[in-house]
């Protein structure tokens, strides 16, 4: 339905219809024409915001038509909750949002347009212009080579995050912050599916994981100590006296260094590298399938929850496993 079926522009006094670019006040809800909004500065009724005639859905009688609106009064559905009339095509009522037995809209006089897509803050916004199908991207824009709508169907999860950074990047800033490929690094490649890049990772975490664990058995009467301080002087002590033990602590040192600066050029990088994943996902599903190579990217494309506890487990169980068959 039309949801401003039998509404007038407070600023034009012009009555709304599907075709309108309408928004509405984010106070009191007045819908207004965009170009209205934007000559008038702001809300038509902002004069009347926290008094009692306020603009509001409830008060302003929907089921009254403008003279140049074609629907006819005795066309109005009668809610049978509150008695309020409504537009012939309206789907609930306007006054209690009760279910009403609609019309078909295709049975109007005139051929209604397809519906608009879905907006982030629907029409209850002015600024709304893209929807979020693909995170505020147009679904046509070309990112790449590759259209915004192909990339949405395989990033499929988390969409409004992805989209918007793709089109930043395929406009020239490549690099973006990503804090779960920062913290969770090999499950978050895993689970987005960049199998190379997760395994290379995962066999880094598990390397580090197992260097650290084989170091600790050196240290064993820094964990006899109950707190961390004494812990912490224990073990500056075990520097001091054992040249061998300091060299092992270096070393400890330098690879949390480098797992550290692993982890921080992944987070820089790992927007890029997906988005480079998700461009050859749908350029390989156009040449192998080239009728319907969207259906194909719903099932190469999106992430794998599995794939990822796989590698949680791995990377907390291996490293103590071989810790128990080697030493």
């Amino acid at each position: 339905m039309f949801f401003y079926q039998g509404l007038a522009c407070p600023h034009c006094n012009q009555a709304f219809d599907e075709h309108d670019d309408i928004v509405a006040c984010p106070v009191c809800g007045a819908p207004h024409h965009r170009d209205c909004w934007k000559e008038h500065g702001g809300c038509a009724c902002a004069a009347d915001h926290g008094t009692q005639r306020q603009w509001s859905r409830e008060t302003a009688d929907a089921s009254e038509e403008p003279a140049d609106t074609p629907t006819a009064e005795n066309d109005a559905v009668r809610c049978v909750h509150c008695g309020a009339q409504n537009s012939p095509y309206a789907e609930r009522c306007s006054h209690c949002g009760s279910a009403l037995d609609a019309q078909d809209w295709h049975a109007a006089a005139h051929t209604p347009p397809e519906p608009p897509a879905h907006h982030g803050f629907h029409e209850y916004s002015p600024f709304h212009s893209s929807p979020v199908f693909c995170g505020g991207v147009k679904p046509e824009a070309v990112l790449e080579g590759e259209s915004a709508k192909d990339l949405a169907a395989v990033v499929r999860t988390n969409i409004p995050y992805y989209l918007p950074r793709f089109e930043r990047m395929s406009k020239g800033n490549k690099l973006s912050w990503n804090w779960a490929a920062f913290l969770f690094s090999s499950m978050w490649l895993l689970f987005r599916k960049q199998y190379v890049a997760g395994i290379l990772m995962l066999l880094l975490e598990i390397f580090n994981a197992f260097t650290l664990t084989a170091a600790a058995s050196f240290f064993p009467s820094v964990f006899e100590k109950t707190s961390y301080a004494e812990q912490v002087n224990e073990l500056l002590f075990l520097m001091q006296t054992d040249a061998r033990l300091a060299g092992i602590l270096q070393i400890v040192s330098l690879l949390c260094f480098v797992m550290l600066t692993v982890r921080i050029v992944l987070a820089i990088i790992g927007n890029r590298l997906y988005m480079r994943q998700c461009l050859r996902t749908v350029s390989k599903a156009r040449a192998a399938y080239p009728e319907g190579y969207q259906a194909q990217l719903s099932l190469t494309g999106g992430t794998s929850f599995a794939l990822a506890l796989v590698g949680y487990m791995t990377m907390y169980l291996v490293p103590d496993f071989l810790f128990m068959l080697l030493f």
